[in-house]
């Protein structure tokens, strides 16, 4: 019997496998991926930097995600790890005022939960983003 199917061979459904069984040992987890490998879409093309969630509208779920998710990859970040480099523009969702929005939604379908929109960065937040749907799932 399988415990948790994942749709998805990106960052955050091999971040959700792996801390589902991290925390739940001795439960079955597939991944779906339609590629012949993971992370070919989107995951493959990050920027190999860490996001701070400065971009993200405050308080909002895409914020916390990428802080909390930096905190579980970096724990003890030190200045001297840092190097300089240019800095780069974000697109991100506006509403009709131009304030930011929190576009990280799940929806739930019976057993099902639906990621609508994973947070970008989700190299950042992956860690986060995975504690948080096994939360919502009530595994």
């Amino acid at each position: 019997m399988i415990d948790l199917a994942i749709v998805g061979g990106g960052l955050v459904g091999l971040a959700t496998a792996f801390r589902f069984l991290g925390r739940f040992s001795g439960r079955r987890v597939v991944l779906l991926e339609k590629e012949r490998a993971p992370e070919t879409h989107q995951s493959g093309h990050n920027s190999g930097v860490l996001h701070s969630g400065l971009y993200h509208a405050p308080g909002s779920r895409k914020a916390l995600l990428c802080r909390r998710g930096k905190a579980l990859l970096l724990p003890e970040l030190e200045e001297s790890w840092l190097e300089p480099a240019p800095a780069g523009v974000r697109a991100q969702a506006l509403d009709r005022s131009g304030r930011l929005v929190d576009d990280f939604a799940c929806e739930r379908r019976g057993a099902q939960l639906h990621v609508l929109c994973a947070p970008s960065p989700a190299a950042t937040a992956c860690l986060a983003i995975a504690d948080h749907l096994i939360d919502e799932l009530g595994a």
